[in-house]
């Protein structure tokens, strides 16, 4: 039997907050992120926890731009993705461009690929686009490290594997 890859789009919602968790050691907190997906695998839910480094700002981005580089080790990202009957997708960014566009709102595009999961997602690649719109509606500049919390929406085009 052969594997076949499909389509794995959608549209996803939800918030974010400044965790404890350090990823790289540099002192800058990772966010943990909660949200739901709707898409052509199903309605599910989803958590991640995403550590980018910032790259400083730019004439675009004037609110800074922060990346992610899995193949140099710069930044984290991973996502763990809950169906209604508990099947599990796990995945990682591979890389990010986060835009700072001022007053607290950025625009992100990332790519990821599937590493599998549980259930019928056992073994399961693929890759995907991810592109987002976040917005920061509370934070603690004074904090140390600081701290925020905000919300995020955005869509998905990938494709997935099942073995």
């Amino acid at each position: 039997m052969s594997s076949k890859a499909s389509r794995n789009d959608g549209k996803f919602a939800g918030t974010y907050l400044t965790s404890r968790i350090d990823t790289n050691d540099d002192g800058i907190l990772a966010s943990w992120s909660t949200g739901e997906v709707t898409g052509t695998l199903g309605k599910r839910s989803f958590q991640s926890v995403v550590e980018v480094v910032p790259t400083g700002a730019t004439a675009a981005c004037p609110g800074g731009v922060f990346i992610i580089d899995a193949a140099t080790g710069k930044g984290f990202g991973r996502t763990t993705h809950t169906f209604p009957n508990n099947d599990q997708i796990y995945s990682r960014i591979l890389t990010r461009h986060q835009c700072g566009l001022g007053g607290g709102k950025y625009e992100i595009d990332d790519t990821s690929e599937t590493l599998g999961g549980t259930g019928k997602f056992e073994g399961a690649s693929g890759t995907g686009e991810i592109h987002s719109i976040s917005i920061t509606q509370a934070g603690d500049a004074n904090a140390v490290p600081p701290q925020s919390f905000g919300s995020f929406t955005g869509y998905f085009e990938a494709t997935i594997t099942l073995p």
